[in-house]
């Protein structure tokens, strides 16, 4: 951009003196805001120390307003002495670089950030609500700094650092099994960025209320190896006692569960999300009934996955792949007095899933799932393709059906509304659903299929999430309830 600011009319020679100045590169301030940085100097010679004078002023003109540093050089017009030619190349951010935080932060923080790079000019109150509002957005704690950029010394880097962070939450929840106890209650809690080579750590509990029916307890961390690269380490032991039992002594279900998981983003783009994962899990199970070990398994999987997130025209979708099969190490093995059923130790199975959150008109939105599972062996019973609780219907108990493979598919209709009244800004969610899946054993070819239908409502505020549902069996008997409705619902306190 030209703009002719200003003419020395008392000057005597034109050809000797400043008669004119010219800015280039100037958007954050009109000419006549620029007028006082030279005015004094019409009629002046253009010396050294002149034009050397000008470029301080205008430098120090940008920091007084609050950006960051210019690059200005200040020289003669080649076509004519007598005008001063001022370009200024405005102060942008040209490199970003986050640290801190678990790599999901981090990558957070800069699908937000896209926005600044490259633009400007930039000041230390941009940035400052930059930091803000990504805040806002993620529950994040920032701070930010400048430093030198690669493009120039008008281009700067971002430096942003993803502080430590603790967060909780308690949650109450009726979505147990009549066998064990509907109503549990939990609490968790996370530290973000707790060390530099420490992405997240946290720990979770949960317990039955009425009853000692179930417990479980677990615990993680993730180990950011680069910004593509994450390991995950994590650890869960749970003990389940069926309540329903009329013998004596009970039956005690026992589970010991840890995996190393390494997640690799293929891929990070406007509209587009790939990762590769491969994991190897450990799970040893035992079912005893006092002195004597029906069960005692012992399972050594490998897993590898690819998920893909696809964003656009009001729609996301989600696909992921994954394969497990049973490896005979580390002290693989299934034993005891009822273990002698078939059971495969070296099984492979293959999984797919697709998630579709699409937008309709008027705030209504729908999502759709779909999920099967594929095997020939006569997989664990961890391993099977389960229906019930949270897969396909909560009509149904958890895993009331399973098979060595199945699929599945479950629809839901929502709309959502805010409201300001009572509870302070709410989200609200009713919705209705139906899903029907069906599951199929290799050694026995027996087969189970259910469907069930349900409404429901969310409700969604900064520091509480809830829902609550009510769902019928509409195909075939709960195995608990027969074909009466069952009520769900889950309240998490976040702070």
């Amino acid at each position: 951009m030209w703009a002719l600011i200003g003419t020395a009319e008392a000057a005597t020679r034109l050809d000797t003196v400043i008669g004119a100045v010219v800015f280039e590169g100037v958007t954050a301030f009109s000419a006549n805001r620029l007028l006082p940085l030279y005015e004094d100097s019409l009629g002046e010679f253009p010396d050294a120390a002149k034009r050397d004078a000008i470029r301080l002023r205008v430098i120090a003109f940008y920091i007084d307003q609050g950006y960051l540093e210019p690059e200005v050089t200040v020289s003669l017009h080649p076509e004519a002495e007598q005008i001063l030619r001022v370009q200024v190349t405005e102060p942008f951010i040209d490199t970003l670089h986050v640290t801190g935080g678990s790599e999901e932060q981090r990558k957070a923080v800069r699908r937000q950030a896209e926005p600044v790079i490259g633009r400007g000019p930039v000041s230390t109150a941009d940035i400052d609500r930059f930091a803000r509002a990504i805040e806002s957005a993620t529950g994040m704690g920032l701070t930010t700094t400048v430093g030198p950029g690669a493009l120039g010394p008008a281009g700067y880097q971002l430096n942003v650092e993803v502080a430590s962070r603790v967060e909780g939450e308690l949650t109450y929840s009726a979505e147990g099994s009549q066998r064990l106890g509907q109503h549990l209650v939990g609490a968790s809690v996370r530290v973000y960025g707790p060390a530099e080579a420490i992405g997240e750590m946290y720990l979770s509990a949960l317990h039955t209320v009425d009853s000692a029916g179930y417990r479980n307890v677990d615990g993680g961390i993730s180990l950011p190896l680069s910004t593509r690269n994450v390991l995950y380490v994590d650890i869960s032991s749970a003990r389940a006692v069926p309540q329903d039992e009329t013998t004596s002594p009970s039956t005690v279900y026992r589970r010991m569960w840890s995996r190393i998981l390494w997640n690799h983003d293929l891929l990070s783009q406007d509209g587009l999300e790939m990762s590769f994962n491969g994991a190897l899990i450990l799970r040893d199970y035992t079912r005893e009934r006092g002195d004597i070990t029906e069960i005692d398994e012992a399972l050594r999987i490998g897993e590898l996955g690819v998920r893909t997130y696809l964003r656009g025209n009001g729609r996301t979708s989600r696909i992921a792949l994954n394969g497990r099969a049973g490896l005979e190490i580390m002290g693989a093995a299934r034993t005891g007095v009822d273990a002698d059923d078939g059971i495969d130790l070296e099984f492979q199975y293959l999984e797919a899933e697709y998630t579709l959150w699409q937008n309709l008109p008027a705030d209504f939105s729908l999502r759709w799932d779909l999920a099967g599972q594929y095997s020939e062996d006569n997989l664990p019973y961890s391993q099977r393709f389960s229906i019930g609780g949270s897969q396909f219907a909560k009509a149904y108990e958890p895993g009331e059906f399973s098979g060595d493979s199945g699929a599945g598919t479950k629809l839901e209709l929502r709309r959502g509304f805010n409201t300001t009244r009572y509870f302070g800004s709410v989200r609200w969610v009713p919705y209705l659903y139906y899903g029907v899946a069906a599951a199929w054993e290799n050694e026995t070819d027996d087969s189970a299929s259910a469907a069930a239908s349900g409404v429901g409502l969310r409700m969604l505020t900064n520091r509480a999430v809830a829902y609550l549902e009510f769902g019928k069996p509409l195909t075939v008997d709960s195995e608990y309830r027969d074909d009466n409705p069952r009520l769900t619902g889950r309240l998490t306190l976040q702070f």
